[in-house]
């Protein structure tokens, strides 16, 4: 023995610490807030963990990533490499900041489709040069109050609303 350890006693040691972190965790959220749910999934998670220990499935991703050690070790960082770890990086950190972003909720998507079926785009886009059949109409501009304009149909409404004191 040189003194080392082996694949998969490494492997076993990294599951036990990962199942009594994961029932820690467990604990701690259970203690918080009494959540069945959070109880189920940080118990379904360290037999997860220990079932994948004893068919051998950690065994076999330890000794991937033993061979992927491995193959790190014999790469000699050529232009073409370095391009590809610079790209793989800023997949990286494009994933990274993704998760920064506000997620769309339902209400904010509905917002959106309704915006978009109210100003339709054009179903053919004209052709790079091409004159439109057809002159469109200059838009409204915006009154000065910093309001958008208002449509027709809005205003009766609103001036029928004000006549019977509803504001």
């Amino acid at each position: 023995m040189d003194g080392t350890l082996d694949t998969q006693t490494i492997v076993l040691i990294c599951t036990a610490a990962f199942i009594v972190l994961t029932l820690v965790w467990t604990a701690v959220r259970w203690s918080t807030r009494q959540s069945v749910r959070s109880l189920l999934r940080g118990l379904g998670l360290a037999v997860l963990a220990a079932g994948a220990w004893l068919t051998g499935v950690l065994d076999m991703g330890g000794n991937g990533v033993e061979s992927l050690i491995d193959w790190a070790n014999r790469q000699v960082l050529d232009r073409r490499m370095m391009v590809g770890l610079g790209i793989a990086g800023t997949g990286v950190l494009l994933w990274v900041i993704a998760n920064f972003v506000k997620p769309v909720t339902r209400a904010m998507a509905k917002e959106r489709r309704a915006a978009r079926a109210a100003n339709p785009a054009p179903a053919v886009s004209p052709g790079r040069g091409a004159v439109p059949a057809v002159a469109t109409p200059a838009k409204a501009p915006v009154k000065a109050s910093g309001k958008a304009p208002v449509d027709p149909e809005d205003a009766e409404i609103e001036a029928l609303l004000k006549s019977r004191g509803i504001e």
